[in-house]
């Protein structure tokens, strides 16, 4: 080919796209009804999260989600990729109700973010490519991009026989001794529980075997056990002798 012909035809290249039906669209809002989980919902640390999105506008992809530790958005108006945790999860058309997407996280909370405690931001995404009919080879890219929903991933609560299992640790923490004829009651309380307790330091009652009485109130936080104990003690000698009130004195953790 020719100089003058190879200029022509490149000419002619540009031409032709230039007038190419296609037509390249910005991000629009996401067609949704409802979103789950709602804003601002939590959830036990380590439980499997599920995600669902209602929607009548039939869109033909699966939808992503993009979770984030900050609710700061990007350039292309969906959360920053320099605080995504996941992005990785995708939401499958129901097959019984074709408004329904849904999906969820690993099951293992060791895979990921659903095993640390904090605050999440999510964000549902659906890129696709729609094909004009009537003009072929004419396709409109699609963007569309939801709110950003906040998600907290919380410590898992104690629990009863968690409770009832920490009282013989906390006493020989704190006492120093691993409690002997321990008897134990723990009931709800607020966040945590109440434990009322008796206990001895020696199985056999001596003279200087040390009993306790008491109210044991303990509730997890974050990492830790907080407790705090308010009863009393005496010896087992002092109270033959002149009795348990006497003898008793006030005990505090």
């Amino acid at each position: 080919m020719k100089p003058r012909q190879v200029g022509l035809a490149l000419c002619l290249l540009v031409a032709l796209l230039l007038a190419s039906p296609a037509i390249a669209l910005a991000a629009e809002p996401l067609n949704f009804t409802s979103l789950t989980p709602a804003e601002g919902a939590s959830v036990p640390v380590g439980r499997q999260v599920s995600f669902e999105m209602r929607s009548n506008a039939g869109y033909p992809v699966s939808p992503s989600i993009e979770v984030s530790t900050q609710p700061t958005l990007g350039q292309d108006g969906t959360l920053a990729n320099d605080y995504l945790v996941d992005q990785a999860l995708y939401l499958g058309r129901s097959d019984a109700d074709p408004t329904a997407y849904r999906g969820a996280t690993a099951t293992n909370a060791r895979l990921g973010w659903i095993g640390t405690p904090g605050t999440y931001y999510w964000q549902v995404r659906v890129s696709y490519e729609e094909y004009k009919p009537g003009a072929p080879g004419s396709v409109a890219f699609h963007d569309a991009i939801g709110p950003v929903q906040r998600l907290v991933i919380e410590h898992a609560p104690l629990t009863r026989a968690e409770a009832v299992d920490e009282v013989p640790s906390i006493i020989r923490d704190e006492t120093g001794r691993r409690p002997q004829r321990l008897h134990r009651s723990c009931f709800r309380s607020g966040v945590g529980f109440a434990c009322s307790l008796r206990w001895a330091t020696s199985r056999r009652l001596r003279k200087s075997t040390t009993l306790y009485i008491g109210r044991l109130r303990m509730e997890a936080d974050r990492d830790d056990l907080v407790y705090g104990f308010v009863g009393r003690r005496w010896t087992h000698g002092c109270e033959q002798r002149r009795g348990k009130r006497a003898c008793s004195r006030a005990v505090r953790w």
